[in-house]
């Protein structure tokens, strides 16, 4: 301790005034830039006033860039104001100090690096936030953002990447960083696209709506998007999840071994994933062909729903009464089932009433039409009122109306076989389904006579 009070009082005091000069130099130009960097200084006006996104871009750049400038400027000025004085100081002394001096500025430069880097994709996340706000398209409003704050999580770990180097630690340290790093630039890419996919299935959502009438293409497209979306997400897991097991030495050696045996590991793994392949390849086929697509509303199982999911395995049908019916996606492709909006939303539906013979059909005709004109429902196309069978004791009718899809079809059946049945009670009642039966006289001898006798027919009336 002694030896360095002693350097010091060696050196020069022409050597302590230059560096006293020099360091009031180094505050003064951190003074200037921390004055002239200001975001109100005049820099983002230069920029032309028809782009007020670009003013208020160079506005962030300015905030986000401002302090560590000023602080890389005092670090850097400080560093070499007293580089004369240590070696001064060394040469007395014989006491290397410019070793530590180099350690401590590479860990600020590290720090300083990271930090700014941060900064600078903190402040573009936000200006993006802002300026997709004010955009009219759904692309640039959503997926904007989500870029955005994949780059806020991205660049910093580019930054620790880069300046590692500059870490003053042994090789075990600097790999855990590296390895830690590069998980988490992988998972950040990943997520990105992940949300990438999603912002695009909400725009197809925006633009192919299903909550029209005629909706047919816009399932469709829902449909494959739906399932190449799925897909996509799978595809997207497994690259990253090899990507990560491929950073480490010891992953990479099993993989060169399991390709010695690709062939044997293969057959396996087909015969054990035979189910899930045909279910992805089933998968696929529907996607491509589309026997079935969001929103059908289809007939399985002696149940009537909507294709309300479509995964890569199985498929969601919410059922009438709002229950959910779980079905293998390959079912579709090898079991029949009814498909009501296959080609069009528009449905025929039908409605059949068993009457007497006696039922008079052109004022039954009349009332269908009535009924029909006067409800919401009808699409107007569709109005017939047929005899379609004659029963021992009964006919059959069976009236024929059309509705813009299936749910109104149904409602309207409804509503017609209740206004039918009300107009039959009310003015033809004696048309409504009854049993006839017809009583004969006995007949008996008269042994008196030798001939047949009956009772009175007056006496037993046919009744009915």
């Amino acid at each position: 301790m002694n030896s360095i009070l002693d350097s010091f009082r060696q050196v020069p005091l022409t050597l302590w005034l230059l560096t006293a000069v020099l360091l009031l130099v180094t505050a003064a130009v951190a003074g200037l830039l921390h004055r002239l960097l200001r975001p109100s200084n005049g820099l983002s006006h230069q920029a032309p006033p028809a782009l007020p996104a670009l003013r208020q871009l160079i506005r962030e750049l300015l905030v986000a860039s401002r302090y560590p400038i000023v602080l890389a400027t005092l670090v850097a000025g400080t560093h070499l104001s007293l580089q004369p004085l240590i070696r001064a100081m060394e040469n007395k002394t014989g006491i290397i100090l410019s070793d530590a001096l180099e350690k401590a500025a590479d860990i600020l430069l590290f720090i300083w690096t990271f930090w700014v880097l941060y900064r600078i994709a903190r402040r573009l996340a936000r200006f993006a936030e802002h300026w997709a706000q004010k955009q009219t398209t759904a692309l640039e409003a959503l997926l904007v953002p989500i870029l955005a704050n994949g780059l806020q999580l991205a660049l910093p770990l580019i930054a620790l990447m880069l300046a590692k180097p500059l870490l003053p630690a042994s090789p075990r340290y600097t790999t855990i960083i590296d390895l830690v790093a590069s998980m988490l630039l992988i998972a950040t890419v990943a997520w990105v696209l992940i949300r990438a996919l999603a912002v695009m299935e909400r725009l197809v959502m925006l633009r192919y709506r299903i909550d029209v009438e005629d909706n047919l293409q816009a399932r469709g497209i829902r449909t494959q998007f739906s399932f190449l979306k799925k897909l996509g997400i799978f595809l997207i897991v497994l690259i990253a999840g090899s990507s990560t097991l491929m950073l480490f030495d010891g992953a990479r050696q099993l993989g060169t071994s399991l390709l010695t045996s690709a062939g044997i590991i293969g057959l396996v793994v087909g015969f054990a994933a035979q189910k899930i392949l045909g279910n992805l390849l089933a998968g696929f086929q529907i996607a491509l062909t589309q026997p079935i697509r969001i929103d059908d509303a289809v007939i399985v199982e002696n149940e009537w729903g909507w294709i309300e999911e479509l995964t890569l395995t199985y498929v969601v049908v919410r059922l009438w009464d709002w229950r959910r019916l779980i079905l293998p996606i390959n079912y579709f492709i090898e079991k029949p089932f009814q498909n009501w909006t296959r080609t069009s939303a528009e449905l025929i539906g039908s409605v059949f009433l068993y009457t007497d013979y006696g039922v008079p059909l052109e004022p039954l005709r009349a009332e269908l039409t009535r009924l029909l004109k006067a409800h919401p429902l009808w699409d107007g196309k569709v109005n017939v009122l047929q005899v379609t069978d004659a029963r021992e004791r009964v006919i059959e009718l069976r009236a024929l109306m059309s509705a813009r899809n299936a749910p109104l079809a149904w409602d309207l059946r409804c509503a017609i076989r209740e206004g039918l049945i009300v107009y039959l009670q009310q003015h033809y009642p004696e048309a409504l389904p009854r049993i006839r039966a017809e009583v004969t006289p006995p007949q008996f001898t008269d042994r008196r006579e030798g001939h047949f006798a009956s009772v009175d027919s007056a006496s037993h009336p046919k009744s009915e």
